[in-house]
């Protein structure tokens, strides 16, 4: 592809070839550490390093606290769920945290803490406020 005659395509593909490096590299850290993708009870951080731009000061000020920039939060998720659960993503149900952070280091990283979720014998009653019924509607013949 030429740089120069099609710029726009150039620069998608620049951005898809990084997403690839970075999903082969998800999921050869996750087959090393035996990692799988649960349904739920996951509390999923992610880190983001400061820019190497910023001097010294800014950057230990913005150690640990809040990344409120983009990328979005849940752009981050889709990533994630999309590389470890590969076609089975619809079945994640239950989350228990979602964070992003700045980071003081020249990379990022990912940590996933694991909860057990208890599960209900029956339901409560703030699960039954809203009951989900069928529709009622005959069907037209």
């Amino acid at each position: 592809m030429q740089k120069e005659k099609y710029p726009h395509l150039y620069k998608r593909r620049l951005q898809l070839d990084r997403y690839f490096k970075y999903k082969e590299e998800l999921q050869w850290e996750a087959a090393r550490k035996g990692f799988y993708m649960r349904d739920a009870g996951m509390h999923i951080k992610f880190y983001i390093p400061v820019s190497p731009s910023w001097r010294k000061g800014k950057k230990e000020k913005y150690h640990l606290k809040p990344h409120q920039y983009k990328p979005d939060v849940d752009n981050l998720l889709k990533a994630v769920t999309d590389i470890l659960r590969e076609k089975q993503d619809c079945m994640l149900y239950n989350l228990t945290g979602l964070d992003k952070f700045w980071i003081n280091a020249p990379t990022g990283f990912i940590q996933i803490d694991i909860t057990e979720i208890p599960q209900p014998d029956r339901p409560t009653h703030l699960q039954r406020v809203i009951p989900f019924r069928k529709s009622r509607r005959k069907k037209l013949q």
